[in-house]
């Protein structure tokens, strides 16, 4: 079958513009294999010393399922009214549970927030994860009570301590709560200013994990995911 002029020119057109999709899509693979490499939670070094990579590689622990990796771990806990019908006792066995796993080159700090907040170390310096850390830290577990009110902002201040006064490079703090948060106020205003002082008190940019319990209202589950956001953290929803 001849073709005609129009017909050939048009083969061409079309021939050379799947060449220019092939060529485009082929250097977006590339691209996106190195961004993929340099996101990856592990150091990326194709030459570099193994060795030196898993040394220099951050913690992984397990909390809620969910998977965590850091050298300094702040657990920032909600003990309001709303969990303690038997959440608060879970979010502690999974606290006991996440620092089983901690090596002693990682350090730690715990904080069960409500109307105020309780911090361990009371010095408000991460503990090194040892047996006699780990060991205090139970003991301090089982005195935590739920109490009335959601007051993040006094959670959040000692967890900001704790990550501040650390010498670690990766940094964590892990926020769990049923997505309350009023402090006694009109809960729209208060979610605006604990925004802003998350904003303004993470001065060395820690990134902050959020997760949601209990199926939290669709406007505290929004504030749970703009604290995440504003941090370079991410958002977790657990339900049971």
């Amino acid at each position: 079958m001849k073709l005609s002029q129009s017909s050939i020119w048009l083969l061409s057109v079309l021939m050379s513009i799947g060449l220019l999709v092939l060529f485009f899509c082929r250097a977006n693979d590339i691209a996106a294999g190195d961004d993929f490499r340099q996101n990856l939670d592990l150091p990326y070094n194709a030459r570099g010393d193994p060795q030196e990579d898993e040394e220099d590689a951050p913690e992984v622990v397990i909390f809620y399922g969910e998977t965590f990796r850091s050298d300094c771990f702040v657990w920032c806990v909600d003990t309001s009214s709303s969990m303690g019908d038997g959440e608060l006792d879970i979010a502690k066995r999974e606290v006991s549970r996440a620092l089983d796993g901690l090596s002693e080159g990682s350090e730690f700090g715990l904080v069960f927030f409500n109307h105020t907040a309780e911090t361990f170390p009371i010095s408000k310096h991460p503990a090194v994860a040892n047996l006699a850390s780990k060991a205090e830290a139970r003991i301090y577990l089982e005195g935590i009570k739920a109490k009335s009110n959601t007051c993040p902002i006094a959670g959040l201040d000692d967890a900001f301590s704790l990550t501040q006064a650390s010498t670690k490079v990766h940094r964590t703090i892990i926020y769990l709560s049923d997505g309350d948060c009023s402090c006694g106020e009109l809960p729209q205003t208060y979610r605006v200013k604990a925004l802003a002082f998350v904003s303004t008190r993470n001065v060395d940019r820690t990134p902050i994990n959020t997760i949601g319990i209990m199926n939290p209202n669709l406007s505290s589950e929004c504030w749970l995911r703009q604290v995440a956001e504003v941090t370079g953290g991410r958002y977790a929803r657990i339900t049971h």
